[in-house]
């Protein structure tokens, strides 16, 4: 029952937030409008006792009062139908705002890489139109209850005996929901497949994949697999509804029996004299009335307990971000601190370890590093060996699972995460290309200065991507993508400058994070882009105490770190200048040479 009232409550409140007159008017209003239509039995046994008794005024007042009854009842529905349909739109689109900002408020990105979370995601991106049906659904059930109330209250008027109609309709009531959870678990056990079948189907009528899959003649497969899992999910679903299906039935032919053994009682009751003609007449209405009552009620019973998932599904997302907001804080730490204006020690991680679930290996353990106030660190180290891991720790992507972190000699987790992000910098070798002007797609990375050209340019130079406006047939205000009609798509190199330039518009962040930032680009290109990273981050180092991390797998380009890091098997195995590696002779300099005899 608990959370069945949180369910409702959670619903019924997403509803008025999203139309507060209209939700009130379909939630409310509409079962009590709905209600005065059932009193039509009751004014049709007046008037047909008044016309048997030859009372005149009886038979116009029920006639009237059959009409009035009949008008607000309609009325009502139409009016309630119309809000609730606006309702619904309403709620679909707060319900939509709300999924954005849980799923984009949740503290770092371990969650949307987790499996299990994806599964219920998916499952309440796609059955989202769920939530917003639970209002009228939930309308409904109390129209039909408050109807077969009184209906029932009505037939035990004339023939007590006819309480027992409503205790055949609790069959009904029961397999229904039985039935929507066969379906509901149906679902659940087809979301990775649902899942799958949409990565296919994306694959398949994708720009980005259809190189690929022509040169690769992949068409084929792709389409056979999508239809492979497609059938297999549908399968399962339309079994679970074959058989939700067969319950239903059964419910409604209990419900069937009594309906029958109701109106021969109330016929023989009729005939022997103990009843009048109108109290058969509405024995015989009312009766009809709690079938079509009954069935009503049964299926918005299956719509609540579809949609009871549905609103499980959304509290479940709701706790999930606040039990990462809890645990991103440290124990008893009081109120987050704001991140610092500059770095006087810097920052140190001790005993740091990560890994992304309890049945993976950890990809980090036992990190201790100081990363001085001021300095250029790069990062090296074979695929997989831990350096992005490392790198989303640092900007609080993700929680470490052992140790902690220090900034200037305060825990990481006692800092506000927003604070700390807006005194960071990043770019990704997964750097996403936003379809956006070119003014935009750079100038998000610091989204107050988005529409200041001369800022925006400035972070392009810095990129070593002064040319790309040039190159545009509206420079700045080019629209960049192959989505939109008049836009213009870059080359991968070109994106790839975009992305720097939007982590160069935020000037003299604390920690600049570059992660395979020029990957798409060549040696050359990379090597004159990172002299000039290095040199304006030494002088940035020097007014503000920056640090920039830099990670790359050209360790020509690394050689200009104050510091390098050697990861490999998730640990840090060396760490030092260029020159003391070198002359070290383990794994780096196993590592610089291999690529130098590459190059000779």
């Amino acid at each position: 029952m608990r959370e069945w009232r949180r369910a409702v409550v959670a619903v019924v409140g997403l509803a008025f937030a999203a139309d507060r007159r209209r939700a009130w008017f379909a939630v409310v209003a509409w079962p009590i409008c709905g209600v005065l239509g059932t009193f039509s039995s009751l004014w049709l046994k007046l008037l047909v006792d008044g016309a048997a008794g030859g009372d005149r005024r009886q038979v116009l007042v029920a006639a009237g009062l059959v009409a009035v009854s009949a008008s607000v009842a309609l009325s009502g529905f139409f009016i309630s139908l119309t809000a609730m349909t606006r309702v619904r739109e309403e709620v679909d689109r707060e319900i939509d705002k709300r999924l954005i900002a849980l799923t984009g408020g949740v503290l770092g990105v371990a969650h949307q890489e987790n499996p299990e979370y994806l599964d219920r995601l998916e499952l309440l991106r796609t059955g989202r139109g769920e939530l917003a049906d639970v209002v009228s659904a939930l309308s409904s059930f109390l129209l039909f209850a408050l109807r077969i109330l009184v209906t029932s209250a009505l037939l035990v008027s004339v023939f007590p005996g006819l309480l027992v109609l409503p205790v055949f309709a609790l069959p009904s009531l029961v397999l229904t929901g039985r039935a929507q959870r066969l379906i509901q678990h149906a679902e659940e056990r087809t979301a990775a497949d649902q899942r799958r079948a949409l990565h296919l189907f994306d694959l398949a009528t994708g720009p980005s994949p259809a190189k690929e899959l022509r040169i690769f003649g992949l068409e084929s497969t792709i389409a056979q697999r999508h239809r492979d899992l497609r059938r297999a999910v549908d399968r399962q679903i339309a079994k679970a509804r074959t058989a939700a299906a067969v319950r239903e039935a059964a419910g409604l032919l209990v419900f069937g029996a009594g309906y029958v053994l109701a109106v021969g009682l109330a016929v023989r009751e009729a005939a022997a004299g103990r009843a009048t003609a109108g109290d058969l007449v509405l024995a015989l209405t009312a009766a009809a009335g709690v079938r079509d009552q009954v069935g009503g009620l049964a299926w918005t019973v299956g719509s609540l307990a579809a949609g009871k998932k549905a609103v499980g599904r959304y509290l479940w997302l709701v706790d999930h971000a606040e039990v990462v907001r809890r645990d991103a804080q440290a124990p008893g730490s009081g109120p987050p601190m704001l991140a610092p204006d500059r770095l006087a020690d810097g920052i140190r991680l001790s005993g740091v370890g990560f890994r992304y679930s309890a049945d993976q290996p950890a990809a980090l353990r036992d990190v201790d590093l100081h990363l001085r106030a001021g300095s250029v660190v790069a990062v090296v180290g074979e695929n997989g060996a831990g350096k992005s891991t490392l790198v989303k720790l640092l900007a609080r992507l993700y929680e470490p699972t052992s140790g902690h972190l220090e900034v200037d000699g305060i825990p990481l987790r006692r800092i506000d995460p927003a604070s700390w992000r807006a005194r960071i910098s990043a770019g990704f070798e997964d750097f996403v290309s936003y379809e956006l002007l070119l003014r935009e797609a750079v100038g998000i990375g610091n989204v107050a200065a988005v529409d200041d050209d001369r800022a925006v340019t400035r972070a392009l130079h810095h990129a070593g991507a002064d040319e790309i406006p040039d190159q545009l047939p509206d420079g700045l205000a080019t629209p960049l993508g192959t989505s939109w009609e008049g836009a213009t798509d870059l080359s991968r190199g070109q994106w790839q400058k975009v992305a720097l330039a939007r982590a160069m518009m935020r000037e003299e962040p604390l920690l600049l994070l570059l992660d395979e930032p020029t990957a798409a680009l060549d040696a050359e290109t990379e090597h004159a882009l990172f002299e000039r990273y290095a040199a304006a981050a030494r002088a940035a180092g020097g007014r503000s105490g920056a640090i920039t991390i830099l990670v790359s797998h050209r360790f020509s380009t690394v050689r200009m770190a104050d510091l390098i890091i050697v990861i490999a098997g998730g640990r840090i195995v060396e760490a030092g200048t260029h020159a003391h590696l070198l002359a070290r002779g383990g794994l780096y300099a196993e590592l610089y040479e291999v690529q130098a005899e590459g190059y000779r």
